[in-house]
């Protein structure tokens, strides 16, 4: 019988366990007022999910938002 893989496991076939931040959460961090970062991701420029009345941002969305540019691109 095979293991049942689980988030964290060395073995699993997931990557990295996932970060969930809160709005407030990423405020802190970037140093932004909370409609400044609602507005971030209703403009899509930061990606998160609504869990309730909540929204939850990872921490790969975060670090995709604040990466520096790409050579090429603007």
């Amino acid at each position: 019988m095979s293991k049942i893989p689980t988030i964290g496991d060395s073995e699993s076939s997931f990557s990295d366990p996932v970060i969930a931040l809160t709005v407030d959460q990423v405020c802190h961090r970037l140093q932004l007022s909370r409609p400044s970062v609602i507005g971030l991701i209703k403009s899509k420029r930061l990606h998160a999910i609504k869990v309730g009345r909540s929204w939850r941002i990872s921490q790969q969305s975060l670090d995709r938002l604040v990466a520096p540019p790409q050579d090429g691109a603007q």
